[in-house]
């Protein structure tokens, strides 16, 4: 079983551009709104320095054999059948948002990399459902979820930029200090 199986790309079809998105949170309070509860939610799990809360926003339209995959800083859609099925198991989720029916997390954009299954095996369940609970609470669930932050350098601040339909995540220090950026993740930090 590939961790692609429980994707479906009309989950990411249905996002707001991160301009609406963005406007959507901070009329709803932004992360201040929320950041005790979901720390209390992180504070349960030793995962949670793994993890981070994600602004949900959509980079492009995908065909239905289409999923989003990351190599490096880059983020693209793929077709399924062109990933070679001796590299599904480098495939892992790096991205999850609240299915509406379920309620659940499910993975919506990918990396790849050596390792991918045991990175997939490591997700903490327990972990997702708590700060699913808090989302939904807050009536955020169609606006956040959450994103893997392994092997991301805190101190290096990312903008995304989309260029056709690649998403490019370029370290800030690279550009002026004019240009002007909206917040689309933050650490589940556990307050002390």
């Amino acid at each position: 079983m590939s961790v692609l199986d429980a994707y479906s790309p009309s989950l990411l079809d249905g996002l707001p551009s991160v301009e609406e998105a963005h406007c959507r949170f901070q009329a709803a309070g932004g992360i201040n709104a929320i950041r005790d509860q979901l720390a209390a939610a992180a504070a349960k799990h030793t995962s949670c320095e793994h993890f981070g809360i994600q602004l949900l926003h959509r980079h492009s339209d995908l065909d239905e054999d289409e999923v989003m995959i990351g190599f490096g800083r880059t983020v693209l859609p793929i077709k399924r059948n062109d990933i070679d099925p001796t590299q599904l198991d480098k495939v892992y989720a790096n991205s999850w948002a609240i299915d509406p029916t379920s309620g659940d997390f499910v993975p919506v954009e990918f990396n790849m990399a050596g390792g991918g299954s045991k990175i997939n095996s490591a997700v903490d369940k327990a972990l997702f459902e708590d700060v699913a609970q808090v989302l939904q609470h807050h009536g955020l669930q169609d606006l956040l979820g959450l994103a893997l932050i392994i092997g991301i350098d805190h101190n290096d601040i990312g903008l995304e930029s989309t260029h056709g339909r690649a998403n490019i995540t370029i370290p800030s220090k690279m550009l002026s200090k004019h240009v002007e950026a909206i917040p689309v993740m933050w650490r589940l930090v556990i307050k002390s």
